[in-house]
């Protein structure tokens, strides 16, 4: 079994879950109101944003491909969501997962204790993994719970037993050396039990022995280098990804304002599938006439696709993998990011999460629109571009002048890949999408590669920047050049 932090695109799984073993073993115990609340603490939206923010880390248990269960905690050391599948209960898998709880709030968080809420079912799990009661059964907003803690420097796991070894051989030497001083008339100055307690030890054990011997015994047990709990970059400077990547250039002094809404939807009445939308998008306030209609329209539409295709116009594919799914799952989570706007064009980039009928169909798409404010045009690549055969060469030869791009859409012949990019998406693999943003003409796919294929490049969306000025030679004539710098 595999045990590791979530992805992004996990989370709507990991609550699936959380949900299913959630409504058969503990809800039971909770009031209507305790449900409620906790149907709330588990919604997507909510989550996600406690994930980004890294205000808490998850952790899944795979079988396979299959996520057995899962668990989280927040910054402070209090386990969250700790759910495991039923044919995985009584196994290791809970203790896996706790184990690397425990491990992020010893080696990342730096914590000397762990809590949790344990439903009373569970408590004696929790005292299976060292924790112990921390007071009565309690009973709030519906909610029925035993309070658990652990302090994890006390912990019985591998790395303890052998930092209770070195302590104690440590004491032992110390007991010698006293009583040698004993005896060689070596004076031992009185010190109070209290400062020592609350400062020597504290400044010498945590700051010093502990800090020092369990980076090394982590870097000797673990295989060397950090333990980040599978997180990249840092708290100060965390590393880019999707939309974060985008360097957005937004004119000052607009005549108009961007706003943000968003379409946010949970069947709370069905109970034979799971259907749960939360899409933001850009809102654009200011425009004259009908045109703030329209172009609000066109975005709103472009952050809605999945919705449409899946919910409010499904395709009888969709309806009958509902029906035939064990757990069906209707779900769409879509961010987007204004990536240019001036006076007279908008350029927005959305990134949609979505399951298309039951936990097996995931699907991440990436979608953009560029918009003349002027008259509510859209513009396509064949719009403002020549796509040329020479155009071709020089997208894809700055392609793969990118790190470790240099074979990137090899599978493609030069032919077909100028087909791609007028349109033809081979099967929907290829989706040719572009935006602009501060550094230029961003040109690439949306890729939806087959599950297996060799050719997979591993990316959700791959595009390579082109400034402004070199796409000269292949601008078509069109008012879409007007709008933006330095092309006139």
């Amino acid at each position: 079994m595999e045990v590791r932090e979530l992805r992004r695109e996990e989370i709507l799984s990991a609550l699936h879950v959380i949900w299913e073993v959630f409504v058969s073993d503990v809800a039971p115990l909770y009031t209507r109101e305790g449900v409620a609340r906790f149907r709330e603490s588990v919604r997507y939206d909510y989550v996600l944003r406690l994930y980004e923010s890294r205000e808490i880390a998850m952790f899944g248990a795979f079988k396979g491909k299959e996520l057995a269960g899962t668990v989280s905690v927040w910054k402070n050391g209090h386990i969250f969501m700790f759910y495991v599948k039923k044919e995985w209960q009584g196994g290791d898998c809970a203790r896996q997962l706790f184990e690397a709880a425990r491990r992020h709030c010893l080696y990342v968080l730096k914590l000397r204790q762990m809590t949790a809420d344990a439903p009373p079912r569970t408590v004696s799990m929790y005292r299976d993994m060292g924790m112990r009661a921390a007071g009565a059964e309690m009973f709030v907003d519906g909610m029925q719970y035993v309070p658990m803690e652990m302090y994890i420097n006390e912990d019985s796991k591998t790395p303890f037993v052998i930092a209770g070894v070195v302590i104690a051989v440590f004491l032992c030497l110390l007991l010698m050396l006293g009583i040698l001083a004993l005896f060689t008339g070596t004076v031992f100055r009185a010190v109070d039990r209290a400062r020592y307690n609350e400062r020597y030890y504290e400044e010498w054990f945590y700051d010093d022995f502990y800090d020092d011997f369990y980076d090394g015994f982590y870097d000797d047990f673990y295989g060397g280098g950090t333990y980040d709990g599978g997180l990249s970059g840092s708290e100060e400077e965390p590393m880019k990804v999707g939309l974060d990547l985008i360097a957005p250039h937004i004119e000052e002094d607009l005549s108009y304002e961007i706003e943000e809404d968003d379409y946010a939807f949970t069947d709370e009445e069905k109970q034979t599938a799971y259907i749960d939308f939360f899409v933001q998008y850009p809102v654009v306030e200011g425009l004259s006439g009908s045109r703030e209609k329209r172009v609000n329209e066109i975005l709103k539409a472009c952050a809605m696709e999945s919705v449409e295709d899946i919910y409010e116009n499904p395709s009888q594919e969709t309806k009958e993998k509902v029906i035939k799914s064990a757990s069906p799952v209707l779900a769409s989570y879509v961010q987007y990011k204004v990536c240019y706007a001036s006076e007279s064009f908008l350029s927005v980039a959305f990134e949609d999460y979505s399951y298309r009928g039951n936990i097996g169909e995931y699907v991440q798409n990436f979608r953009t629109v560029n918009i003349n404010l002027k008259d509510a045009t859209v513009y396509e690549l064949t719009d403002v571009v020549d796509v040329s055969d020479k155009f071709t060469e020089f997208w894809i030869g700055k392609m793969r002048s990118g790190d470790g791009h240099e074979d990137v859409f090899s599978e493609l012949t030069e032919e077909e890949l100028r087909e791609t990019l007028l349109g033809d998406s081979k099967g929907g693999v290829y989706v040719t999408q572009f935006f602009v943003d501060g550094e230029g003409m961003n040109v690439g796919y949306d890729l939806h590669y087959e599950d297996g294929d060799p050719d997979d490049v591993g990316y959700t969306w791959l595009v390579t920047v082109l400034g402004l000025s070199e796409l000269e030679p292949y601008a078509k004539e069109s008012t879409f050049w007007n709008s933006v710098e330095p092309v006139k």
